[in-house]
């Protein structure tokens, strides 16, 4: 298959892209998503040489020349090597689980530092620390009152791994604004759970509080400095003495993505000035906007072509911080597996009920064939399965929760992970397909339909990101470098989710050895996706279970 040539000439702010005459993908890409036009001189399509072009140009699996290829930001945070008996001490008396040695080192780094980032991988174990930094705090009476903030798909989970490992009391601000309010003022609890998107409504309730303490997890979504979100979570958070910042994806693009989540947790470490961040540490060039300076028409750069004060960067980066990646821990087990769940939104919900309590509903876009019915027990779950996913009788889209929650997976791995994930439905791979494509994220597709029967021998040695592969056909191959699974949805059978699993953990396989691999299950809350989840830890989703979750529904 014929490749596309990038080459650069001699203005450096300039991509010359040749391509076959019949690559219409190509040229459409160029043309329409990054605003290409033909040089007659060249022969070829002119673009800018900038970051945004290359990477979409990567995405897009386009060859890039070596010296072309961005530069990913690389920062080290330093790790400390201290002794962590007395911190460990610490953990022991207020925590209900052991912590692994990179645990103790990141709450070493919280009483220390006060206001800290703790960048580590998904799987690395971000909010136990994060947890048992709040109970030593509590306990030695530094802080009388703490807020988490998640993202909405997060609360609860956040909420049960507080309960996992401390005895805490916290709770969920969720409802309506004014019972959110009246959450926040009127309760004798002193840990309070709230998501992102709400902060700026209840800006003014949450700063009355002078929270001691604040965890902001997956804080990369502070990274826009000037969102509504942004600007409410820094006034929120300048008093508070305790800050930690989670996320695995501190610099997803650029060093400008640091900015606004460091401008939170601690704004003397890169100021408060983003324009003197930028000139500080960005390269311009590319694309240039017009804007008056002192009354004055100027021509500005907009894009970011390069880095510069890298070392500098670096040693403030590692001022505050502390970065794991699973290669960077040691001491965890061979298997890891996590339950992700999440809330569906109130109309995919009231189908869901209709469909649990009386085996029928009515499509929301009416119409002729307008009734979905089920015709037996397993039926009905397979189709409240269906909603839980997100859509209704393979054919209306519902709602992106179980999208989003994938979203939010692969954000917090490294760009070299691979990833697989298990879909029951050729609905779901196809809806989790084309929300990946949309998000730029290279993936392939292993089902029934494939043509190509050994496209996993190919997707286990390319860059490409993420397989999207049917449960049912989880047998009789491998892909040992894949470390991630995630379960977007399981069938009735065990052994359907032990060959699936099976796929990347092969023991005799060098790629296994010393190896922590991670199953993740994306699960509706007070879905069939829990209640299957747990029986398939022991044996088979039977009729007689599928009975007793409805009638128990219709108990309920």
């Amino acid at each position: 298959m014929f490749k596309p040539v990038v080459f650069s000439r001699t203005k450096k702010d300039r991509l010359y892209v040749r391509c076959s005459y019949k690559d219409e993908a190509t040229k459409s890409l160029i043309i329409n998503d990054l605003r290409g036009s033909w040089n007659t001189t060249n022969k070829a399509w002119e673009l800018f040489n900038t970051n945004s072009v290359l990477n979409t140009l990567l995405q897009n699996n386009i060859d890039l020349p070596a010296e072309l290829i961005p530069e990913e930001p690389d920062f080290t945070p330093i790790k400390k090597t201290k002794n962590l008996t007395e911190v460990e001490d610490k953990i022991r008396r207020n925590s209900k689980t052991t912590p692994y040695d990179h645990q103790t080192a990141l709450v070493d780094l919280t009483l220390q530092k006060k206001k800290v980032f703790f960048l580590c991988s998904v799987g690395t174990g971000k909010s136990k620390p994060a947890i048992d930094s709040l109970s030593i705090l509590f306990s030695e009476n530094k802080i009388d009152k703490a807020l988490i903030v998640t993202p909405a798909s997060v609360m609860e989970n956040f909420q049960k791994e507080i309960n996992v490992h401390s005895n805490l009391e916290s709770i969920l601000i969720q409802g309506s604004l004014i019972k959110r309010k009246d959450l926040i003022k009127n309760n004798p609890i002193k840990t309070h759970i709230i998501n992102y998107d709400v902060l700026s409504k209840l800006r003014k309730d949450l700063k009355k509080e002078d929270y001691d303490a604040i965890i902001f997890d997956e804080i990369h979504f502070l990274k826009n400095h000037k969102s509504q979100r942004s600007k409410a979570a820094y006034d929120i958070a300048k008093k508070a003495q305790y800050k930690i910042g989670l996320t695995g994806t501190l610099i997803a693009n650029n060093f400008v993505d640091a900015f606004g989540p460091y401008l939170v947790i601690d704004d003397e470490i890169f100021g408060t000035n983003f324009n003197q961040f930028k000139n500080r540490y960005c390269v311009m060039g590319g694309y240039h906007a017009t804007v008056k300076i002192m009354g004055r028409e100027r021509k500005v750069a907009t894009e970011i072509i390069g880095y510069k004060n890298k070392s500098g960067f670096k040693t403030k980066l590692a001022q505050n911080s502390l970065k794991f990646e699973l290669k960077d821990v040691s001491d965890l087990p061979d298997a890891i597996e996590i339950k992700k769940t999440f809330t569906l939104t109130p109309k995919t919900k009231k189908l869901y009920n209709e469909m649990k309590n009386m085996m029928v509903v009515q499509k929301p876009d009416g119409g002729e064939c307008s009734i979905v019915f089920a015709e037996n027990h397993l039926d009905q779950v397979l189709k409240m399965q269906k909603i839980a996913s997100g859509f209704l009788d393979d054919e209306i889209d519902l709602s992106n929760e179980k999208l989003l929650s994938v979203l939010e997976v692969l954000e917090e791995t490294s760009k070299t992970d691979k990833i697989v994930v298990w879909c029951r439905f050729t609905k779901s791979i196809d809806r989790v397909v084309q929300f990946l494509e949309k998000h730029n994220i290279s993936c392939c597709v292993f089902d029934g339909r494939s043509k190509d029967k050994t496209i996993y021998k190919t997707f286990n040695d390319d860059d490409t990101k993420v397989m999207v592969s049917q449960i049912s056909k989880g047998i009789g191959w491998d892909i040992p470098n894949v470390r991630y699974s995630i379960f977007y949805e399981l069938t009735y059978s065990r052994t359907d989710l032990v060959q699936s699993k099976g796929r990347t953990q092969r023991p005799a396989s060098k790629h296994s050895q010393g190896v922590t691999y991670f199953y993740i299950y994306l699960l509706g809350k007070d879905t069939i996706d829990e209640k299957l989840h747990d029986v398939l830890k022991h044996k088979d989703f039977t009729s007689k279970e599928a009975l007793e979750y409805v009638e128990g529904g219709k108990k309920g």
